[in-house]
């Protein structure tokens, strides 16, 4: 069963959208499209936010790991500017809990291997409320 993964970034008036088969199938290339000078807003101005820190391994070299934020950026992942290794993305809010971390797993593994990191550590979690930087 394949589930609509919408995605859009609060700060561009452009929203993503991309297919997602729950996990381990391909992605389709994203579409974006523009809608107009204000962001995308779901139904009711709800949104799934996901939080996802990821360490990688000490011998990963400064090339590769500028290859992996652009990859992430790329599939509209924001880092925090202050922490080193936390990032923020939004779903749309009819996007389960499950899917959104299934598409985050594939999207950090995708960045990974473009970049050519075979090893790292990653949290994510996936929620209706935005995260809090203090």
């Amino acid at each position: 069963m394949m589930e609509e993964i919408v995605r859009f970034d609060a700060e561009t008036p452009a929203l993503v959208e991309s297919v997602v088969d729950g996990g381990e199938g391909e992605r389709s290339i994203p579409r974006v499209r523009s809608v107009g000078c204000r962001p995308f807003v779901p139904m009711g101005g709800v949104v799934m936010h996901v939080l996802l820190t990821v360490d990688l391994n000490n011998l990963t070299d400064s090339k590769k790991r500028e290859k992996f934020y652009a990859e992430l950026e790329k599939k509209q992942w924001k880092k925090f500017r202050t922490t080193t290794t936390t990032w923020h993305a939004k779903f749309r809010d009819d996007v389960s809990a499950a899917g959104a971390v299934a598409t985050s797993k594939k999207e950090v593994a995708d960045a990974a291997q473009v970049a050519g990191i075979v090893s790292w550590d990653a949290v994510c979690l996936a929620g209706d409320d935005a995260p809090t930087i203090f």
